[in-house]
């Protein structure tokens, strides 16, 4: 069972709609096959592979979703 099975059965279980679409990307999949890595790494990895910093507290959502953001130059290219 995958973590989007989890959430849709869990949406199901309390009669919300899920309100996401059935098309998604797996950013460190991407990454690493945009960088032609062998294989996907972490957030912090991947952003000293391309120079830049983890800034923040690691694992602290907004903190999470602004360094990801840093990497979207190498993931919709």
């Amino acid at each position: 069972m995958t973590l989007r099975d989890i959430f849709v059965d869990n949406y199901r279980y309390h009669e919300i709609r899920y309100p996401f679409s059935e098309d998604h990307i797996n950013i460190k999949k991407r990454f690493a096959d945009n960088l032609s890595m062998r294989k996907p790494c972490g957030l912090e990895q991947a952003l000293a592979k391309v120079g830049l910093e983890f800034e923040g507290q690691p694992h602290r959502g907004i903190d999470d979703a602004r360094n990801m953001a840093n990497l979207s130059p190498y993931l919709f290219f």
